[in-house]
């Protein structure tokens, strides 16, 4: 990953092919990372089965959090730089740190590590899909998946058109931009603080219904910047686009993102924890893409907003948070916190059982093998 920001840095910023190539195995390794450390922390999060999973992810986000802040501060000041390569520079420092920490963690950061070794390609394939098809088994899990794919199908996105609003309609500076993105680890670090605090024990369906509505209250704001009567009143953008996305931010990190990443800890079954946490984030990420799509195709099919019109922005906003409601028709399908407790306790009786039965098994063997000694001498 640092190799490639380097060279993102020295050659990919002259030729788009190869930037294409440079940012993709930078995502790639990226996924991967998160992957690893996610599989890691649900194997650590069972040490504690009643708030292990919350408070693992409640640390790891408070990290991300700081992480965030001084990442988006220097990146604040490196983009109004002329060249952009001290960008790239910078970011494959800050990974070769990454790397060097990498190579210094301790093995027995897993649980437990897999004993088999690799058996070739296609047996490793068969291998890892006997594992998905053992996860789906499970009638929580394979809800949680259905109810992260299908809402992506109801709830489309129209990010982009955002990011053209705030620098050509409002005219914000790339340097206010990148603060809004300190603002959103900020925020990140409030709604982990505050999902610690206060809602870590609530239903993750009364949480989503919680952000909606909230949503809907901090919607007219939008509307008014859109509108731009605000400058009529006397009140900069900028105090509307720093109020709006700091609580919708908050919001969205303590209700929706943190809450449904300690579901998914919570839900992944035991000795499959990386193959199962890369379906539900995998699933997770074609949601966002799908979304995309989704954005775009009423956009283009109806709407028509463009970068260089953006006078019908306020519909785009309007269909996205009247299409955010449906996922209230959904959200049966999310487990309640009893039946996780239910579905952990099954799980941990089931491995005690397979333990005590392979411990029996175990001393049968010896039992045997010593009166087969004992009997050899009397034979002899």
């Amino acid at each position: 990953m640092f190799l490639a920001m380097l060279l993102m840095g020295t050659h990919g910023i002259h030729e788009q092919a190869a930037a294409v190539w440079y940012l993709g195995i930078f995502q790639l390794g990226l996924a991967f990372i998160d992957l690893i450390r996610e599989a890691v922390m649900v194997s650590q999060a069972r040490k504690d089965p009643s708030q292990g999973a919350e408070e693992l992810q409640s640390f790891s986000w408070t990290a991300l959090g700081f992480g965030g802040l001084s990442g988006s501060i220097l990146a604040a000041f490196l983009t109004e730089a002329e060249d952009l390569r001290y960008c790239f520079f910078a970011a494959g420092a800050l990974l070769s740190i990454l790397f060097i920490a990498s190579l210094r963690m301790s093995t027995q950061a897993e649980v437990e590590e897999r004993t088999t070794q690799s058996e070739g390609l296609w047996a490793d394939l068969k291998h890892n899909l006997g594992e998905i098809v053992e996860a789906l088994r499970l009638r929580e899990f394979r809800n949680v998946v259905i109810f992260i794919f299908v809402t992506g199908l109801v709830v489309p996105t129209f990010d982009s058109f955002e990011y053209f609003f705030l620098i050509d309609e409002i005219g914000l500076s790339m340097f206010a931009y990148s603060m809004l993105t300190v603002l959103g680890y900020f925020a990140l670090l409030v709604g982990t603080q505050l999902y610690s605090q206060y809602f870590k024990e609530f239903e993750y369906r009364s949480m989503i219904a919680i952000d909606l509505t909230i949503q809907a209250l901090v919607m007219p704001v939008k509307y008014i910047l859109m509108t731009r009567i605000n400058l009529t009143w006397g009140i900069p953008d900028l105090a509307l686009i720093v109020f709006s996305t700091s609580v919708t931010k908050t919001l969205q990190y303590c209700l929706i993102f943190l809450p449904i990443t300690v579901l998914m800890a919570k839900l992944c079954p035991k000795r499959i924890e990386a193959t199962s946490f890369a379906l539900l984030a995998g699933t997770y990420n074609i949601r966002d893409v799908v979304q995309g799509w989704l954005g775009s195709f009423i956009n283009d099919t109806f709407v028509g907003v463009t970068k260089d019109d953006l006078s019908k922005y306020w519909i785009l906003i309007t269909i996205a948070l009247a299409c955010s409601f449906l996922q209230l028709a959904f959200v049966w399908l999310l487990p309640t916190r009893q039946e996780i407790k239910q579905l952990a306790t099954t799980i941990r009786d089931s491995d005690s059982l397979a333990e005590r039965d392979s411990g029996h098994a175990q001393n049968n063997g010896e039992d045997d093998q010593e009166n087969l000694d004992v009997d050899q001498p009397r034979q002899r």
